[in-house]
């Protein structure tokens, strides 16, 4: 890529500066890197540092975009008008964005909106009468929720209670069955009867667990009880259980006590608060407005305060991209100043000059020369902003090539810092029939660079006899015949 801007080749090379470099390697910027190498002003530290800082200041640009668009949709959404404060580039005034609600025929500022709404809340609430007996109401039905949990309590303990009454009557059911049995054995022994019955018992009557053969001989040691025995016993069981079952119905009757009392408690409650109520209910109608207007106002204060936290968070993210974007811009333009100050500059400038003065040699006309600048994005020649090729004939481009060419072997012969190879190639640079006098003036000042140590070769088909024109004392001329070829392969 840095080839051709010291060999010019006559089949493409005149087309315009630097026409050979080769771009399908994909680098970018190819033909400035190139020009940068040879004039020795990259800096690819500061010109990394210029690309970290240009990709921040674009994720700073789509994250205020961002902001923007959030606060547009909200805005859209919520029925608000969005007004935009200040730009990136430039700022008007803060903050960036500024919800306006609709009044009166005119949009208001979104906070001075919500502090109006809280003015008028206020007044409202100084004015306002409250109903006095809003405290016992609450109270009352304090009252009734308790009373409604005792209620529960009591019927809870009262089903209880039935199902125990009801599985004790079973149990004495069940003995008396029993003993209505032994009563009948024992009646059969009174009247003589020697028949030795086999009663089968398979459970306990009482405690209802398996037994085997309670009224035959057991082989246990104990011995069973008499039927006079079981019947003493079966009668105590049916007492105790008789007992228990009219304990437990003088508990149902207490508790239905109870209930009773606490049902007679909770209707003179919810009388009490029914009365209250519609007290309350004549009490809004007499002062209502005020009540209804009151809650209307809390809520749209509260919707419009959510919007506000939302603006202002909003407007914090941008002051903070802001702060961000200045800072990033004067490192950029700083940066970009002392780019302009540096080395590169005056490199620039002498390019600029040199060439200025080789086009004034060689006669170039096609505008005024004083107006011709190296552009600091390409170092390439322009003028008044624009490419030089695109103000100049054809033979004129051909001298701003000679003249850009020889200018950058000048610098490479005077400063260090300049990676030339200190020679140029021209082939057939007399190019679009470019007149003698011209073309004379560009050897002269080829050969004028021998005695500094720069090197010119020139290759052109101009006759033996032609090159006699010219003053080529300081020339070193070598004719190839036809077909003979300047370069050759070296035999070993």
């Amino acid at each position: 890529m840095y080839f051709p801007t010291f060999f010019i080749e006559q089949k493409r090379g005149w087309s315009e500066i630097q026409a050979n470099t080769p771009t399908y390697y994909g680098i970018k910027g190819v033909k400035k890197a190139a020009l940068e190498f040879c004039l020795g002003v990259e800096s690819y530290k500061q010109k990394n540092r210029l690309a970290e800082l240009m990709a921040i200041k674009n994720d700073i640009k789509q994250s205020w975009d961002q902001i923007i668009g959030s606060a547009a949709s909200l805005a859209e959404f919520s029925g608000l008008k969005l007004q935009l404060g200040c730009t990136l580039e430039k700022e008007s005034f803060f903050p960036l964005v500024s919800f306006q609600v609709p009044h009166q025929d005119s949009y208001t500022d979104l906070e001075s909106y919500v502090n109006g709404l809280e003015s008028r809340l206020s007044d409202i609430l100084s004015n306002i009468k409250t109903w006095p007996l809003y405290n016992e109401v609450s109270e009352l039905a304090a009252k009734k929720r308790s009373l409604l949990r005792v209620f529960d309590e009591l019927k809870q303990k009262q089903e209880g209670i039935l199902i125990s009454i009801n599985r004790s009557s079973a149990k004495i059911e069940n003995l008396r069955e029993e003993l209505d049995k032994y009563k009948q054995l024992k009646r059969l022994h009174d009247v003589g009867s020697e028949i030795n019955f086999q009663t089968e018992i398979t459970s306990c009557p009482i405690c209802e667990s398996d037994l085997y053969d309670s009224l035959s001989k057991v082989p246990v040691r104990a011995k069973p009880l008499s039927v006079e025995q079981n019947i003493d016993f079966l009668k105590n069981q049916i007492e105790f259980y008789n007992g228990i079952n009219n304990k437990q119905l003088n508990d149902i009757k207490d508790i239905e006590v109870k209930l009773i009392e606490n049902q007679n408690y909770m209707d003179n409650v919810q009388s009490r608060i029914i009365n209250l109520k519609s007290d309350e209910s004549q009490f809004i109608e007499l002062y209502g407005q005020d009540l209804k207007r009151k809650v209307e106002l809390e809520n749209e204060i509260r919707e419009l305060k959510k919007l506000l936290l939302k603006q202002n968070e909003l407007n914090n993210r941008a002051k903070g991209y802001y702060e961000d974007w200045i800072n990033i811009s004067s490192e950029y333009t700083e940066i970009t100043k002392k780019k302009n100050e540096d080395v590169s500059f005056r490199i620039r400038n002498e390019l600029k000059n040199k060439m200025i003065t080789n086009l004034s040699e060689f006669g170039y006309n096609s505008a005024n020369k004083t107006y011709i600048q190296i552009s600091e994005q390409t170092l390439r020649p322009e003028l008044d902003g624009f490419d030089i090729v695109a103000d100049s004939s054809a033979s004129d481009y051909i001298r701003i090539i000679w003249s850009y060419t020889l200018a950058l072997l000048e610098l490479g012969i005077v400063h260090e810092s300049v990676k030339h190879g200190g020679f140029v190639v021209f082939d057939e640079p007399r190019q679009h029939e470019t007149d003698k006098a011209s073309f004379a003036s560009l050897l002269n000042k080829s050969s004028s660079l021998i005695d500094i140590g720069g090197q010119v070769i020139v290759a052109t088909s101009i006759s033996s006899k032609e090159l006699e024109d010219y003053d080529l004392d300081n020339a070193n001329i070598r004719i190839f015949n036809d077909g003979e070829y300047i370069l050759k392969k070296e035999m070993s």
